[in-house]
């Protein structure tokens, strides 16, 4: 059930690219699957990435964890 999208930065971002993540992510909101996006952008970068649709559904079921400093054992 869970799926799970890495390195979701680097996606070139064309018309059809989010038009199909826009899609596949309200399928899955409307299933309520989870589904977890992994990506080395910030905040506001991958905010801008996704675009409001993506980022509206994240807000509302989810959330965002930004880890900003490397992890150090």
């Amino acid at each position: 059930g869970l799926l799970v999208l890495d390195e979701i930065h680097e996606i070139a971002g064309s018309e059809w690219e989010l038009r199909e993540l826009v899609s596949l992510m309200d399928a899955r909101y409307r299933e309520e699957r989870d589904t977890l996006l992994i990506g080395n952008a910030t905040r506001d970068a991958l905010s801008d990435l996704l675009g409001p649709s993506i980022v509206s559904r994240m807000r509302e079921t989810g959330g965002v964890i930004e880890f900003t400093e490397r992890f150090r054992p």
